[in-house]
């Protein structure tokens, strides 16, 4: 019993002075801690008064960047400055220039009209919506082709003809037929709105009017006249006496009988396909598209009507070809073809649409042809 007593106390007198070892470990590891975030804390100012020295650094380099930019803005201002009281004080002296216009120089403006169809009616549910055509609706786009053409030729007379000093020159108004349709289709029987005869009276009518409006406010006209394949008395195109059973043919030769008396209209009727016009320094050839061996699979049709026109050229020549028929406008350096009045048909409308348009067309003695616009009628 006294044995085990003693070990007891020797046993808690050792927990004792392990407890008192713990302590002075205890206390010295929180000292030691202290002294680890003292030495954090340092850190953290170190390294906040490193950034801080970064950013001013960076500062300082954006501010003398600014600096350099604001002193050369300031140097190219004092440049400018100096150079506004150069010229302010310095004395200059003013030349003249006298601007020689030439005397002499002709010009004529062409107008080509065709493909009017003026009886034949389109009904818009046939196509698409896109076009109606009808004898009301032809009389409304005449009439705005001739005053949009006045309208735009008195532009060039102000700005354009005067300053040049051009002489007053003819209005060439080609009249290249297809004027009207006829009969020449089973189904324009059913569908045209006048007849043969009426049809030719009310297109000499409106003829007439629009030349009338041309005597009083512009040139002397030449007035060439085509005719071809519509409005015939037979059945069957004839050859050497076409021209003899053609009523457009006949329409022409009545203008040309009212007109006899005044001097500033001269009608150029020809009798057979080709109708060609000097114009003392070149020469014009108006005619037909059908004789041009052109089909629709040819992507651009250059290249037959260039051989059509060397072939013609062999027999007479010309400087530039006008022509008409195929519902299509081309503007080429020696030829322009005209598109139509009555704009697209159930016909035409497998192959192409083209805004209702004519053309006019402005040719120079020197440089020859200088301006093609179409003129819109829709």
């Amino acid at each position: 019993m006294g044995k085990s007593k003693e070990k007891l106390e020797s046993r808690v007198s050792n927990l004792k002075v392990e407890n008192k070892d713990l302590k002075i470990e205890k206390k010295a590891l929180k000292e030691k801690i202290e002294k680890l975030l003292n030495k954090n804390s340092d850190l953290k100012d170190i390294i906040k008064l490193e950034s801080n020295h970064d950013k001013v650094k960076s500062e300082k380099l954006s501010l003398t960047k600014k600096n350099k930019l604001l002193r050369k803005q300031i140097e190219d201002l004092e440049k400018q400055i100096d150079l506004i009281l150069w010229i302010k004080w310095k004395p200059f002296k003013t030349k003249t220039f006298n601007i020689k216009t030439k005397t002499s120089s002709w010009a004529n403006a062409v107008l080509v009209a065709s493909d009017w169809h003026i009886e034949e009616r389109v009904d818009p549910t046939v196509v698409n919506w896109i076009n109606e055509y009808s004898v009301d609706i032809a009389e409304k786009r005449s009439e705005k082709f001739f005053k949009n053409s006045l309208n735009l030729l008195e532009e060039f007379k102000n700005l354009w003809l005067e300053k040049r000093n051009w002489n007053k020159r003819e209005l060439v108004l080609a009249l290249l037929w297809d004027f009207i349709s006829w009969y020449i289709h089973d189904e324009l029987e059913e569908s045209n709105e006048l007849s043969p005869t009426q049809s030719i009276i009310k297109l000499k009518w409106m003829i007439k009017s629009w030349i009338n409006l041309f005597l009083e406010n512009w040139y002397p006209l030449i007035v060439p006249c085509n005719f071809w394949n519509h409005w015939r008395t037979t059945t069957k195109k004839r050859i050497s006496t076409w021209y003899k059973n053609n009523y457009e043919w006949m329409m022409y030769q009545m203008l040309r009988d009212e007109y006899k008396d005044d001097k500033n209209i001269k009608f150029l009727i020809s009798n057979w396909y080709f109708n060609y016009l000097n114009l003392e320094w070149k020469t014009l050839r108006f005619h037909h598209w059908d004789q041009i061996n052109y089909w629709w699979w040819v992507w651009w049709p250059t290249i037959p009507i260039n051989k059509a026109i060397d072939r013609f050229n062999k027999s007479k020549y010309a400087n530039y070809d006008v022509f008409w028929h195929f519902h299509q406008t081309l503007n080429h350096k020696n030829f322009v073809v005209n598109w139509s009045l009555i704009g697209p048909t159930p016909y035409w409308m497998k192959f192409w649409y083209e805004e209702p348009s004519q053309t006019l067309f402005l040719l120079d003695k020197k440089h020859w042809k200088t301006i093609h616009t179409p003129i819109y009628v829709k």
